[in-house]
């Protein structure tokens, strides 16, 4: 799915729902956020992708690591924004980990996992923003899905439920269903959820007028993150946020 549809909500609700009981048939469950193996540039173990990248147990973590290698059938790995890792052809054919006790890069042994030479049974679940992310895996993987967005209905849906308990609900509908341009966005939950942000600020201060474009919203929005603590933060930061914008708008151009 694009950027903003969700996924990334999906896998934390997957994680949610296995920890309260649901998925019973995983008994560990290691989420991965592709973006923060980016920089990573030392040597790692099988052992050391689970329990220090991810989470360590807290006590018997070389017993507990003997189960996961005696029962890898029982482990979910999840690899949230696939996309963001570099080389991602590579992994299929590329050199790879293929034992526990070998270290190597994070491509090493994603490569050893994708390979099955290592938790040869564990499931592998993979988010992306596009479809070709996969092109190298679909003969191997058994079941893709694309995450669409909101429908009209749940568009109208997650207003009213962003505005239980205000006297904001009947005005916000009428105020975003109005602006045709907006509502064509919200399809995409992270861009409903700021444009109810913004709606919201809007009815607080008796305005009627919501941005007429995604700039003007982000704008807000980003000027309201950044005075959330103080107007001192903005001041000592503007050289930086004009800066950030220069690089912004540069790489647009290119």
């Amino acid at each position: 799915g694009r950027a903003g549809m969700g996924k990334s909500i999906l896998v934390q609700k997957i994680c949610q729902d296995w920890s309260q009981g649901e998925f019973s048939q995983f008994e560990f469950v290691f989420w991965f956020e592709c973006r923060r193996l980016n920089g990573i540039r030392k040597s790692f173990s099988l052992k050391d992708l689970l329990f220090e990248v991810f989470a360590k147990p807290q006590e018997k973590t070389e017993e507990v690591f003997r189960y996961v290698l005696r029962n890898p059938e029982k482990v979910l790995l999840i690899f949230d924004g696939f996309d963001e890792l570099p080389d991602l052809d590579g992994f299929m054919n590329s050199s790879a980990c293929c034992s526990f006790r070998d270290s190597g890069s994070i491509k090493e042994l994603f490569a050893g996992l994708f390979q099955k030479r290592l938790l040869n049974g564990c499931a592998i679940l993979i988010t992306a923003r596009t479809k070709e992310a996969f092109n190298p895996y679909l003969a191997k993987v058994d079941k893709i899905v694309e995450i669409i967005g909101f429908s009209s209905h749940q568009i109208n849906t997650y207003i009213s439920k962003y505005f239980a308990g205000t006297n904001f609900t009947t005005d916000a509908l009428e105020l975003i269903e109005n602006n045709q341009f907006v509502l064509s966005y919200c399809y995409s939950p992270l861009i409903c959820r700021f444009v109810c942000f913004v709606c919201e600020l809007v009815l607080k201060t008796g305005d009627r007028d919501l941005p007429k474009t995604l700039t003007g919203l982000y704008l807000i929005v980003f000027q309201q993150l950044i005075n959330r603590d103080n107007s001192i933060a903005l001041q000592s930061n503007c050289s930086f946020i004009v800066k950030l914008l220069y690089l912004a708008w540069n790489s647009i151009q290119k």
